[in-house]
């Protein structure tokens, strides 16, 4: 039976915790603070304009939950959110934001074909 909900209540809820955890993490004002070109002038990594710090974001280079495989356990999620410096870039939010659109496509292009998969 395919369940009708993206995560389990239990996924849901350890994604939440960690990626509040996450937004306190080290690593993500470092890559961020790497990108400063001048004062409160920092630069995207994708489209290389600058902005203001309030506009950029700690994207990370591999994403935390695998487009292709989605989520695989705390452990693997944590691993992958959790990273060094040189794993995450700065973007800025309209670059962010096409990326993440891109990869949440890859991600339910999959789950489709794991559920037609499962169903056969």
């Amino acid at each position: 039976m395919a369940r009708t909900s993206k995560y389990t209540a239990a996924e849901k809820w350890i994604i939440t915790q960690f990626r509040g955890l996450w937004s306190t993490w080290p690593a993500k004002d470092e890559c961020i603070n790497a990108a400063r070109r001048a004062p409160d002038k920092y630069e995207c990594a994708d489209c290389r304009k600058l902005f203001r710090r309030s506009y950029m974001n700690a994207d990370h280079i591999e994403p935390a939950i695998c487009p292709v495989k989605g989520y695989e356990g705390k452990g693997v999620y944590a691993e992958r959110l959790f990273v060094s410096v040189d794993k995450l870039q700065a973007l800025c939010i309209e670059c962010h934001k096409t990326k993440t659109v891109a990869e949440n496509k890859i991600r339910a292009a999959e789950a489709r074909k794991r559920t037609q998969s499962a169903t056969e």
